[in-house]
């Protein structure tokens, strides 16, 4: 059984000792300068207030000038009205009578049982009347201030290096292996364009005629097809022509040389290449003096013109031109598909052709081409709201020995992200801001009940804040103080 002394402390004191003890009885000692030791109503409230919390209460008097209003406590007094047969203020059991004013307060709670007569005379109803406005004055006094305590704590920034892994196959967050859950998406599209050929490219035809071969020599010579014949020429390059087919050349016989008559054909296209009749032609890697060349006929045919055709150039600039395009399209596609608070990261989109389709390849001759290009691209997406929570639930363990994270301004930066094995990998950067630890229970227990002065000396003498302010519903003169209940105060807390 818990003992607790009734000597200066007022009955909203009284009430939190009893709300605070953990489990017990108790014994409450009257002593004759309790404050309020003829308001009889406060020990109601105090008897009410026990039975509230589902303990026993005992009286004593420390003197023998309360042994009378201890005994009438302790036999419950029929509530403090009246004892059945006799009034409770002329009781004879009584060592020494209360107080003057004590049948006055019995009198008071008489009024609310049924089993007692009603108090006709003038005293008796200003006495009620007094009890009730004595007891709105204190429920007033009790409930009505409120008060509001602004703190203002130095504030220190904490920023940390924190690896992160999107996942597909997580189904929640695991705040040990730093893993979000994260989802597959993906389109597909394919966009034409078309461009100006810019190559150029001579076509024609090769001049062709017949040859006659000499050989000057005792034994037969064979040519095989595409042997040079060459005619010199004082200006330019030289002509060079081309066997068509393999030629056997007989031998001189009696001074006179073996002939034989094939085809040739230019090497390159061009009209140059059509020359007259009967011009020599040197065979190459054989002397004069032992085969020579003529052609018999005139060489003709050979042409040359430009076209304009395709290059590999203009089909690469094509393909970038369409590819950027198509991207930034399928970039804006995969953001519609977004929902809630999906993020995904632009820089690590996984783009893949799937098709590219060239109506000309390079070097055909046209004046323009199209393009049919066609490409996929997939990106994991993950919930923002997750990976803020899993980075505030972790930035808690780099909190140091007597601080605490403040609010909830946290910012997260990714510092790079990369794919492997179905995965993305995060680096990030996440910035919060701690405080000193503020016991907001002990401070307002401190200060409930206090003056305005002696509240901002109280909380001036908090090692933990640099400034605060006290916002005080109904800052009259007679409520110059903070509110007892210290429900009724609140603590904000902001950062420098």
């Amino acid at each position: 059984m818990l003992k607790i002394e009734l000597d200066s402390q007022d009955t909203y004191s009284v009430i939190n000792k009893l709300r605070e003890a953990n489990g017990s009885d108790f014994l409450l000692e009257i002593s004759e300068n309790c404050p309020f030791l003829e308001n009889l109503l406060a020990f109601k409230i105090i008897k009410s207030e026990v039975r509230n919390l589902g303990r026993k209460v005992v009286f004593a008097a420390k003197s023998q000038d309360v042994a009378g209003l201890v005994e009438v406590l302790n036999n419950d007094a029929e509530s403090f009205g009246f004892v059945r047969g006799f009034d409770v203020g002329s009781t004879p059991s009584l060592e020494k009578p209360l107080t003057t004013r004590t049948p006055f307060h019995l009198s008071f709670f008489s009024f609310f049982k049924s089993k007692l007569s009603f108090r006709k005379d003038i005293g008796f109803i200003v006495a009620v009347v007094a009890g009730v406005l004595l007891l709105a004055f204190y429920l007033l006094f009790y409930y009505l201030p409120k008060a509001t305590i602004t703190l203002t704590v130095e504030a220190e920034s904490l920023v940390e290096s924190i690896d992160v892994i999107a996942s597909p196959s997580a189904q929640r967050i695991d705040s040990i292996a730093r893993v979000i859950p994260a989802a597959l998406i993906s389109v597909s599209s394919k966009k034409s364009a078309s461009a100006i050929a810019t190559g150029t490219k001579e076509v024609g035809d090769k001049a062709s005629g017949e040859v006659t071969i000499y050989n000057k020599t005792a034994s037969p010579r064979t040519f095989s097809a595409k042997s040079v014949l060459t005619k010199g020429r004082t200006q330019g390059n030289d002509l060079n022509y081309l066997l068509s087919n393999d030629v056997v050349v007989p031998a001189q016989i009696s001074g006179i040389s073996g002939v034989a008559t094939t085809s040739a054909t230019a090497e390159k296209i061009g009209d140059e290449y059509n020359i007259l009749a009967n011009n020599t032609l040197i065979i190459s890697g054989n002397s004069t003096g032992s085969f020579i060349a003529e052609n018999t006929k005139t060489f003709g045919g050979g042409s040359r013109r430009s076209i304009t055709v395709v290059t590999t150039d203009d089909q690469k600039k094509l393909l970038a031109a369409v590819k950027n395009e198509l991207e930034a399209e399928l970039t804006s596609q995969l953001r519609t598909k977004l929902v809630s608070d999906q993020k995904m990261e632009e820089g690590y989109l996984n783009f893949t052709t799937t098709s590219i389709i060239y109506d000309k390849n390079v070097a055909e001759e046209t004046s323009s081409f199209n393009l049919v290009f066609e490409e996929e691209v997939s990106v994991l997406v993950y919930s923002e709201g997750d990976i803020k929570g899993l980075l505030n639930d972790a930035l808690k363990g780099y909190v140091p020995e007597n601080y605490e994270l403040f609010g909830k301004d946290r910012s997260v930066e990714i510092i790079s992200a990369k794919y492997n094995g179905g995965n993305l990998f995060f680096t990030t950067k996440v910035k919060g801001f701690i405080v000193p630890k503020l016991n907001e229970k002990k401070i307002k227990e401190g200060i409930a009940g206090l003056s305005l002065p002696s509240a901002r000396k109280y909380l001036g003498g908090l090692g933990n804040i640099t400034s605060y302010q006290i916002d005080n519903f109904l800052n009259l003169p007679v409520f110059s103080f903070l509110p007892r209940n210290k429900d009724s105060i609140k603590i904000i807390v902001t950062r420098h």
